[in-house]
């Protein structure tokens, strides 16, 4: 028997799906199942894969319950770090987020901390490469890993990351900034890709409006 876990969010770029439609042949790729995060990503990948599908969510996720004792900090923003070495479209998104998320907190008296993808010089030499100390950095361990803070935290933003995803099926208020398909127009990086959506919604943009970032 053979299962496949999906670990992250997927797209049709420079992603799995990107490389899946080479294969014109169905039946030369197969599984007995996939477990997919959604029906909707399930169905995806039945387009490309001969193979049954279940949608069970992140198993890393579902692995780390909510500690529900763990109190919220008041007035706090995190932002999760999508920095990817070398990277330089990705990051000067990031960055445009990152610029406005420090002036929103410094207008509305919010402390604004920076979960951490690799914690490494280079990464936070990113951050602090833009004028400013209203910020901190917050570094992820055993005992206290991605979960613990997003769970933490009052309000997480993401560009489109899994942990945003799997912050916003903890119940905890997740804002999407998916401004990737704005400037690349790839509809896969499209909040709730497959699934499709408006451009904009009470939690999510697509799209670079400075004006309705402050709205969500």
């Amino acid at each position: 028997t053979t299962i496949v876990i999906q670990s992250g969010w997927r797209t049709i770029s420079n992603d799995l799906f990107d490389q899946l439609q080479f294969y014109k042949n169905k039946s030369n790729l197969s599984s007995d199942w996939i477990l997919t995060f959604n029906e909707s990503i399930g169905l995806e990948y039945k387009k490309y894969i001969s193979t049954k599908t279940l949608a069970i969510g992140n198993i890393s996720n579902n692995a780390n319950s909510k500690d529900f004792s763990n109190k919220r900090l008041e007035d706090t923003i995190l932002l999760i770090s999508q920095w990817v070495e070398g990277n330089f479209e990705d990051n000067r998104i990031l960055m445009l987020l990152f610029r406005f998320l420090k002036n929103y907190a410094n207008k509305k008296d919010k402390k604004l901390g920076i979960l951490l993808r690799k914690n490494n010089y280079n990464e936070k030499f990113f951050f602090e490469s833009d004028p400013g100390e209203n910020f901190h950095f917050i570094k992820k361990n055993n005992s206290k890993n991605s979960y613990h803070w997003i769970d933490k935290y009052e309000t997480i933003v993401t560009v489109d990351s899994t942990l945003g995803y799997e912050s916003l099926s903890r119940g905890n208020k997740t804002i999407f900034f998916n401004i990737r398909s704005n400037y690349n127009q790839n509809k896969g990086y499209s909040f709730g890709w497959p699934n499709i959506f408006s451009k904009k919604g009470i939690i999510w943009t697509d799209e670079n409006d400075i004006n309705y970032f402050e709205k969500i």
